[in-house]
This record gives structure tokens, C-alpha cells and sequence, in this order.
């Protein structure tokens, strides 16, 4: 009926160690779920590419924490990310552009990923691309023993301070070449 493909998959993980700012030894540990969905549609677009199918691919993970303290560092207890591709080819499959965006909602992170691939013979490729990330700093509860002796003044004094998601590798841009020869 959707003419698609869709898949599933349920994860269960008990007892999972998380940084605790208001726990005592600063871990605690909770129960994660996990389901992923996966949506694949290979779809004509006659005016952008005639003999071949784009394929349209988008997953969702998402997460749920049983036990989520307000001291966890973490985000939770409900976390979700979405990833999104559409990927053609050209030129009887010798020219294969793609395109990637992911997006993690509790920490409003992401990228863009995008890349084109040249296949000069069946052993002979080249590719360029491009990788874009984003996100930002989000405060936390701070923990109830800090590791330096500080003296907490002006905004933000009593805030800790995390990079969740892809917000660590956010000033990690870059683009790419790569040559690859498979015998």
C-alpha cells in the first residue's frame, strides 16, 4: 500500500550507568528502551532524474530512561533522534550524489552530510563531500562535589554546563576527498 519497506527494532538494557550531579559517589543507574524505525521508499522523480529511482530513507530512535533523576547530565527520560537520506545516481550509476541531515531533538544538535561519488570503472571510485554540524552548550544541575575549588559568581554561577547529542563535534566541520580502489 505505502510502497515501502519498515522496520523495527526494540532494545532493553538494564542497570545503565549515568553521571549523577546529585548523587553522592556521582553515577546512578537506570533502565534504557530503545526502538528504532526505519522507513526505506525508492520513488520516481521524473524531472530531476528519469532512469533512476531516488532512495528515500529516514530512521528514528528513540529512547525512554526508567529512573531519570533531574541530577542526570544526560537528557531524558524521553530522548529521540531522526536521520534523513535521499540518494540517486546518474550516468548508469557512475554519478551517485547523497544527502544526509540527522537531528537529535533534546539536545537540538544535528548535521548535514553531503558527498558525490564518481565510479570511473567497477574497482576505480572518487568522492567529495561536505560534513556541517551544529548545536549548543545546555546547562545542567550542578554536581554536589565539584573537582576544583571555584569561586561561583554572575549568571550561570550555580549551572553545570554539557555538550549532549552532536553538539561536542559542532565546530567539527569539514570537507572531504577520498580516492578508492577495490581489488
Amino acid at each position: 500500500f505505502t510502497k515501502s519497506n519498515w522496520s523495527f527494532e526494540f532494545t532493553w538494557f538494564e542497570g545503565v550507568r549515568f553521571s549523577d550531579n546529585n548523587s553522592l559517589d556521582a553515577t546512578s543507574k537506570a533502565d534504557t528502551y530503545n526502538l528504532s524505525v526505519s522507513i526505506d521508499r525508492p520513488t520516481f522523480v521524473n524531472f530531476l532524474n528519469s532512469h533512476r529511482t531516488f532512495f528515500f530513507n529516514t530512521q528514528w530512535f528513540f529512547q525512554w530512561i526508567d529512573g531519570y533523576e533531574r541530577g542526570f547530565v544526560a537528557n531524558g527520560p524521553f530522548n529521540m533522534l531522526a536521520t534523513f537520506t535521499v540518494a540517486t545516481g546518474y550516468f548508469q550509476d557512475r554519478l551517485l550524489p547523497s544527502f544526509t541531515f540527522v537531528y537529535d531533538f533534546s539536545s537540538q544538535s544535528g548535521s548535514g552530510l553531503a558527498g558525490v561519488t564518481y565510479r570511473m570503472t567497477q574497482n576505480f571510485s572518487a568522492t567529495v563531500g561536505v560534513a556541517g554540524f551544529f548545536g549548543h552548550y545546555q546547562t545542567k544541575t550542578p554536581p554536589l562535589y565539584t573537582i576544583g575549588i571555584g569561586n561561583r559568581v554572575g549568571r550561570g554561577a550555580y549551572q553545570a554546563f554539557v555538550e549532549n547529542g552532536l553538539s561536542p563535534i559542532r565546530e567539527r566541520d569539514e570537507f572531504y576527498r577520498r580516492i578508492r580502489y577495490a581489488f
